[in-house]
């Protein structure tokens, strides 16, 4: 019964959801629950995250965009940023929240315990998603996403100097960290008849970027848990016989695995927009 269901996050407990047609925000208990509605009247939300407390997600309209919040046992929303331009990525830490805003060029943060956001870091062409852990904010410059000029950039949480952890990347466009290494996706050129998307990984404090995995069609949201990486594939609104699908493959790189796949059909659009894991599933 989900129209649009777009961006994903999950904990222990809950599975969480923006619906960008409905404008809304639902969550679902595990394993099994019933949907339940927990923001209405939102601006077609496409990006979200979830800490111990609260869900966090970034509105993409409403003239203009937003990054608001709620409860995750449900309550009144409330708006932390109300003038974003195309927040399309946002992650938590234990004291702040980061979102990219596209439009902008900029990374934004703001306290979790209210305040006016920031500028975290400006400058950016094309800023489009971004991860954190406690002491460092990581994200993706996307470049101008038709040629080999996208970076991966990180800086510490309380400010400083910007370091590039890779660079020359054709169109990065998910990014995800773990304690030792920051991974993420490249969508390559787009074309579904030569697929050259990649899953990368480098080291967080810098070093040479390894490729998990290679032509692949189209990757797009990544995710990872403590074997592994996943993550969704667009072979476009091509042919028919060009595949959707979920991969996976070890942290450490070897034998890629198919989760799940899905013919694409004429015109269609992505079946397969995000990406969580917990302990027992994708």
């Amino acid at each position: 019964g989900q129209v649009d269901a777009y961006a994903i996050a999950v904990d222990a407990t809950n599975l969480y959801w923006t619906d960008r047609q409905s404008n809304s925000i639902v969550k679902l208990a595990l394993p099994s629950g019933s949907p339940v509605t927990i923001a209405t009247g939102q601006g077609q939300p496409v990006c979200i995250t979830v800490d111990a407390t609260n869900v966090y997600w970034g509105n993409s309209t409403g003239n203009p965009g937003s990054i608001a919040m709620v409860p995750i046992g449900g309550g009144t929303p409330s708006t932390l940023a109300p003038s974003e331009n195309q927040p399309y990525g946002i992650a938590v830490n234990g004291s702040n929240v980061y979102w990219v805003e596209a439009v902008a060029g900029a990374v934004r943060v703001d306290s979790l315990s209210g305040g006016t956001p920031s500028i975290f870091a400006s400058g950016w062409q094309n800023p489009n998603a971004i991860a954190v852990d406690a002491t460092t904010a990581y994200w993706i410059d996307a470049g101008n996403t038709i040629s080999s000029d996208g970076l991966i950039l990180s800086m510490a949480a309380g400010g400083g100097a910007v370091s590039t952890l890779a660079s020359q990347q054709f169109f990065p466009t998910s990014i995800a960290v773990d304690a030792t290494n920051v991974y993420w996706t490249t969508m390559g050129t787009g074309d579904s008849g030569n697929p050259t998307g990649t899953v990368m990984k480098v080291p967080k404090g810098g070093g040479v970027p390894v490729t998990l995995a290679s032509a692949q069609p189209g990757p797009g949201a990544i995710a990872i848990d403590g074997t592994d990486v996943y993550w969704v594939g667009y072979d476009g609104p091509g042919a028919v016989g060009s595949l959707d699908g979920v991969w996976r493959v070890p942290l450490a790189g070897g034998t890629l695995t198919t989760l799940a796949t899905v013919e694409n059909q004429p015109g269609a659009g992505s079946a397969a927009a995000g990406i969580a894991v917990d302990a027992a599933n994708v």
